[in-house]
């Protein structure tokens, strides 16, 4: 008997979230910690900073095809922006020093993906 190929080719978004949340630690070491080091090589500093953008992206994707297949589109964004007010504050207390700073990625994310909602519907 001859058996069916029934397996998928790709990542799964489950994957795509490991790889994203392993680079961008990678990242985040290396802006924390690793800069503050003694006897640190800029070259590797940099290296692990360009790993740590791989995730970006990945997250962006991520984002959208959430945006795709919520259920209600408004509550999505709330969770959104609930996860990125609070990511904000331990990564600028790691990065600055200090609860304000930068408005990073994920809330612009969000922004963005409000963008993409408002389009969509108007669209439709």
């Amino acid at each position: 008997m001859e058996r069916e190929n029934t397996s998928k080719w790709g990542l799964s978004a489950s994957v795509l979230k490991w790889i994203a949340v392993v680079t961008m630690l990678i990242d985040h070491f290396a802006a924390a910690v690793y800069w503050q080091l003694d006897g640190k090589e800029y070259e590797i500093y940099r290296i692990l900073r360009y790993i740590g953008r791989i995730a970006f992206p990945i997250y962006c994707f991520l984002l959208v095809e959430g945006f795709f297949y919520t259920h209600n589109v408004k509550k999505y964004i709330g969770r959104c922006l609930v996860f990125a007010l609070l990511s904000e504050i331990p990564f600028n207390m790691a990065i600055f020093g200090k609860v304000g700073g930068e408005i990073k990625g994920v809330i612009k994310a969000c922004a963005a993906m409000l963008a993409i909602s408002t389009s969509v519907l108007i669209l439709a």
